[in-house]
């Protein structure tokens, strides 16, 4: 099995115990962007105000996107298995994913992204938590795909928010 370079938003194999999975030194190409190199399906989880977001990546590829209002634990069950995902991240602006938490930390290498998590990229906000995770999030993706780049990211979610890179 090959390794792939884990630079995918929101992707749940870059966090473990608020340091990266197989920490090492950047490459002089990618500015400071800490990475870790896995040959593994993970599962991103957005828990927005009106819809969880799914996506499945296998290494930078997104290869399934799913929206619902909710995600049974027999939903999420048949996911990790069809797909073999061994790696999860969640981001939430609810309180919705504490109750799967213990489902995804059982059955996966579990992370929920939060103000404290360490992550190469400087938040300007007054108070860390004041930044949405969903944002956060967003930011992440765009650093990763636009490194070294300025960047406006628009997230068109219930509530329309732009973030300046």
């Amino acid at each position: 099995m090959q390794n792939r370079i884990c630079i995918a938003p929101n992707c749940g194999g870059c966090l473990n115990n608020n340091r990266y999975f197989n920490e090492k030194k950047p490459a002089a190409s990618t500015a400071g962007f800490f990475f870790c190199t896995f040959a593994c399906m993970q599962l991103a989880l957005d828990f927005g105000n009106s819809a969880v977001k799914a996506g499945i990546f296998d290494g930078r590829e997104l290869i399934l996107v799913q929206t619902q209002k909710q995600f049974s634990k027999t939903q999420l069950r048949q996911l990790l298995k069809h797909y073999a995902i061994e790696r999860c991240m969640s981001c939430s602006v609810t309180r919705a994913s504490v109750p799967l938490e213990k489902f995804f930390r059982q059955n996966t290498t579990y992370r929920r992204l939060r103000s404290s998590t360490v992550l190469p990229i400087k938040n300007y906000y007054k108070t860390r938590n004041t930044l949405g995770m969903d944002r956060l999030a967003n930011l992440m993706g765009a650093r990763s795909f636009f490194p070294r780049k300025n960047v406006l990211v628009v997230s068109a979610g219930t509530c329309i928010t732009y973030d300046v890179m």
